[in-house]
Parts: C-alpha cells; sequence; structure tokens
C-alpha cells in the first residue's frame, strides 16, 4: 500500500513540473487557458516571482492552485540582508501587500520598475514616483 505521504510528495513534483513547462517556449493549448488565468499577475512572469497564492488577485483552478502552491514553496525567498531585499522583484511579492493582496502593474512594469533597486536612486535616495504615475492610480482603494 503507498504512503499517504508518498503520493501527496508525487503530486507536488508534478506540479512543479506543470510550472516549469509554462515557462518553456512553446505554445499549447493548456498553456493558453493558463496565460489567461494568470493575465491579472503577469502571465508566466509570475512564476518568477516570490509569491504566495492565497495573495494573488487570482482565482485559480484547484489543479493550478495546488501546482502554484508547491511551485512557491520551492522557489520561497526570505530576503535577510540589504542586498537581497533590494535584488527582489517588487511584483507578486509575498512581502509587499495592499489590502492583504500582492499587486501587480504592468503600466508601472513598463516604465522599467520591476525591482526594489528600481526605486532607489544612484545616490541611494528614493525616486519620486508620483512624477512618474499619476499617485492616485498607483494604489486603487479596493476591497477585500
Amino acid at each position: 500500500m503507498l504512503d499517504i505521504q508518498s503520493m501527496i510528495s508525487a503530486k507536488r513534483v508534478t506540479c512543479v513540473v506543470t510550472c516549469k513547462k509554462s515557462l518553456e517556449d512553446y505554445s499549447s493549448p493548456w498553456k493558453t487557458i493558463l496565460y489567461k488565468l494568470l493575465l491579472p499577475v503577469g502571465g508566466r512572469f509570475v512564476l518568477h516571482c516570490n509569491f504566495q497564492t492565497s495573495k494573488l488577485k487570482i482565482n485559480l483552478l484547484a489543479y493550478y492552485k495546488e501546482c502554484f502552491d508547491a511551485w512557491s514553496e520551492l522557489n520561497e525567498k526570505n530576503p535577510s540582508c540589504y542586498k537581497e531585499i533590494s535584488n527582489g522583484i517588487i511584483w507578486n511579492n509575498k512581502f509587499l501587500c495592499y489590502g492583504k493582496k500582492s499587486m501587480y502593474r504592468r503600466d508601472i512594469v513598463n516604465l522599467g520598475f520591476m525591482k526594489i533597486e528600481d526605486l532607489i536612486s544612484a545616490n541611494n535616495s528614493s525616486y519620486n514616483i508620483s512624477s512618474l504615475i499619476n499617485p492616485n492610480k498607483f494604489f486603487p482603494y479596493e476591497h477585500y
């Protein structure tokens, strides 16, 4: 008889493989569906982020939720020094939340703000991001 823990581990490996395959550069119907679900959090870009599935602003099908939970656990980062923190991706970051949800803004990504270090100028002072975008639209008030 199979051990329950072994069955769970095997399923998690399958989930991680699914996430890895979604990053590969070929098209497939299952990827199209997944990418459509992931569009509000940057598409497959989310798999490069330090996310927690429950904090993403999307609703995933049960199988994909299990896959993303396994992936996020495997790729979890807990930065402990300035360099690790400044090198962290801002978007879909489980540590940077608004209304208990992580954030993703394509328009701000397109301005070149991907990592925390992108918000810090060469002389270690913070950029005035409000000069680049309308601050009232940066964090729209939403209730969760």
